[in-house]
């Protein structure tokens, strides 16, 4: 099986972690696999570069003829069996591509609730439904599945995958590389810097909780929002925004961490997460279905999930900063649940759903 992969950009976040573990994992497996993203927005990100670019930069106006070109011949000289196209201008890009002709079963992986789509995404992709250009579409999670449209498409779902292995590096040593305090409480997060994320509330937080530090990984067009509302607070000495760092250096930022906290307004669901839980960081976040059904474990719950009021995640994270115990337990939760959702996990359902949509559905 020859399968082609297709990703908007190339920036640090949690579809593009996928597209290229999936990438890897299939060539792994003895696949022949390529992984073609269609613009490259981050020039740190993915350092080892096993993947193609259409163009450099995000294109303007006709910038976008000159990216489907490239991906055509990209794709027309790989002849895929499968093409995968993971995010909602991917699958744009590539249900044109099946439209012209180019060869394979090309498969929508949705990655995001299907209302944050831009419209001219929505308007073309209800068209593609109507002329049958998707045999079957993925999405990773039941919240994602049930925000799609309803039509006669046969659907599975996928959950993400991770695969991180452990820091060597001890939580001072972690916190020594990024220049961060060694003796104070740190909650962390990891997400592009947008409304979304809802960062803001964890820097309103700070106002209100004991002396605890506050690192965000990521970057994004509410940076500077953001160290304002804190300086204002009275709180910027207890805020650090890393503006990006390689993948392969997570495992570091993350075992630096006491707590990691996910406010998100909402999620498809969160590789920062699942990668959060792998590596055993207690975690808390906002209760929506896609963070609260990825803590739930049937016995129980693998994190904190509370809704957004600033006074219940004021006193639960006041109760873990004076509490080891919690904490501990926590982690230890967090880590079982974590190791359930793994790379190879995925890749055995995204290959079973490959092979399946050759079948005639019943």
């Amino acid at each position: 099986m020859r399968i082609l992969s297709v990703m908007t950009q190339v920036e640090t976040a949690g579809a593009q972690a996928v597209a290229i573990d999936l990438h890897r994992a299939f060539k792994r497996r003895g696949i022949e696999s390529k992984l073609v993203f269609l613009y490259r927005k981050d020039q740190l990100a993915f350092p080892q570069n096993d993947y193609e670019c259409c163009v450099e930069g995000q294109p303007r106006g006709l910038g976008a003829m000159q990216v489907f070109s490239r991906l055509r011949r990209v794709w027309r000289d790989f002849a895929p069996d499968v093409v995968l196209a993971h995010t909602w201008y991917s699958i744009n890009y590539c249900a044109l591509g099946k439209i012209s002709g180019l060869p394979g079963l090309m498969l929508p992986v949705h990655h995001n609730l299907y209302g944050i789509y831009p419209a001219s995404s929505r308007l073309f992709d209800r068209l593609c439904r109507r002329i049958g250009v998707y045999p079957r579409e993925l999405a990773i999670a039941e919240a994602v599945d049930r925000s799609l449209p309803h039509v006669r498409i046969p659907r599975a779902i996928v959950p993400n995958g991770q695969n991180l292995q452990p820091s060597p590096l001890s939580k001072q040593e972690a916190r020594a590389v990024f220049g961060l305090p060694s003796d104070i409480f740190l909650v962390g997060n990891i997400g592009r810097l947008v409304e979304q994320k809802n960062q803001m509330f964890l820097v309103e937080l700070l106002a209100r909780v004991p002396p605890v530090h506050l690192v965000i990984l990521g970057r994004g067009e509410l940076r500077d929002a953001l160290l304002s509302r804190a300086e204002a607070l009275g709180v910027k000495d207890r805020l650090t925004i890393l503006p990006g760092i390689v993948r392969e250096q997570v495992p570091d930022i993350l075992a630096a961490l006491d707590l990691f906290a996910l406010p998100s307004l909402e999620e498809g669901q969160s590789i920062a997460m699942l990668e959060a839980l792998g590596l055993g960081v207690p975690f808390i976040g906002n209760d929506v279905p896609t963070i609260s059904d990825v803590l739930n474990t049937g016995n129980g719950s693998a994190g904190i999930v509370l809704p957004l009021a600033l006074d219940r995640w004021q006193e639960e994270i006041t109760r873990l900063v004076s509490s080891p115990a919690a904490l501990e337990q926590l982690a230890t939760a967090a880590c079982a649940q974590g190791q359930r959702f793994s790379v190879d996990t995925m890749v055995d359902r995204y290959l079973d759903v490959a092979k399946n949509s050759f079948r005639p559905a019943v």
